[in-house]
């Protein structure tokens, strides 16, 4: 579906990539992570995003295989204690999320990039992280909508957009809010 913004014709998929890079470099600049590992985590990021774009789901070899990254990383650099704490983070985004999966807000493979997500970053950043993801989600949503229901084109007889909105975008948007801001009621 094309919308007009400013007489400007713009595509929602395209909208979520843009939004996607561009939130990535703002996880590696922001200093919050090694420049090795936040580049890793952009990438996954970035690949989780265009997965979701094209076929509403992230691969499930992509977020396991992220998620084994991101423990053995812990367990390299702090040895039991850092892996201990990266299975908490990823079962308390398990724990945390699950309800939202249950109801069908967003998919398994949002579900399981946010425990990799939580390993990563740890239990405690998970509701500033998921704050932020539904903030975005809900922008990209209404963008979403609007492109739907309010573009020059459209009419009542005109298709409509398939269920389902890709929320890895929202994703990517988070982790960079996150990391430049803090948690949303920080600022």
């Amino acid at each position: 579906m094309t919308t007009l913004v400013s007489s400007v014709p713009i595509e929602i998929e395209d909208a979520s990539r843009a939004a996607a890079l561009l939130g990535t470099p703002f996880l590696v600049a922001s200093g919050g992570l090694a420049p090795s590992l936040a580049t890793a985590t952009g990438a996954f990021l970035l690949l989780a995003a265009e997965g979701d774009l094209r076929e509403l789901r992230i691969p499930n070899r992509l977020t396991g295989t992220a998620l084994l990254a991101v423990l053995l990383h812990a367990c390299w650099v702090s040895g039991a204690w850092g892996l201990l704490a990266s299975l908490a983070g990823a079962a308390a985004a398990l724990g945390m999320l699950s309800p939202l999966y249950l109801l069908g807000i967003w998919g398994a493979g949002d579900l399981k990039a946010l425990m990799v997500l939580g390993a990563l970053f740890g239990a405690s950043a998970l509701p500033g992280l998921v704050t932020w993801a539904l903030l975005a989600g809900g922008l990209i949503s209404a963008l979403a909508w609007t492109s739907d229901h309010c573009g020059r084109n459209a009419s009542p007889d005109a298709p409509t957009r398939a269920p389902g909105i890709p929320f890895a975008p929202a994703i990517v948007l988070a982790v960079a809010a996150f990391h430049s801001w803090g948690s949303p009621w920080n600022l």
